[in-house]
């Protein structure tokens, strides 16, 4: 079996953040795409099929919740991890959305996130078996 590397896409307005966790988790094997605003965002989604997409909370044009809503319009199969510093309930509320599947405080813990996105790997890995 061929194992599918993981395409992640980066969404932060920070491109010193963002560039550095591009470095990191390319470094870890994953490939990995950064924008950092709604309209770079949603056209590289209709563009390319990403596995996981880690979105800030807070971008210049948009709300990380609400770019998650428009870009699981574009396709199902994408799982995401928002990150920020926000209040309980605005991670409690991006929990419920299906396929949001974390909420990490910044600074990010690097240990906890690869951890994630190793599940994330192992669970798209047993999916295309």
């Amino acid at each position: 079996m061929v194992e599918k590397l993981l395409e992640i896409l980066i969404v932060d307005d920070n491109l010193d953040f963002a560039s550095s966790l591009k470095n990191i988790l390319e470094f870890k094997g994953y490939n990995t795409t950064v924008a950092g605003d709604e309209q770079t965002t949603l056209i590289l989604g209709r563009e390319k099929a990403f596995d996981l997409a880690i979105i800030d909370t807070k971008l210049p044009d948009i709300s990380g919740e609400k770019l998650v809503e428009k870009l699981s319009k574009l396709s199902s199969r994408t799982e995401y991890i928002i990150t920020g510093q926000a209040l309980l309930e605005t991670a409690n509320e991006a929990m419920r959305q299906r396929q949001v599947i974390a909420y990490e405080t910044k600074p990010l813990n690097m240990d906890r996130l690869l951890a994630i996105i190793t599940q994330v790997a192992e669970c798209k890995q047993t999916e295309e078996v």
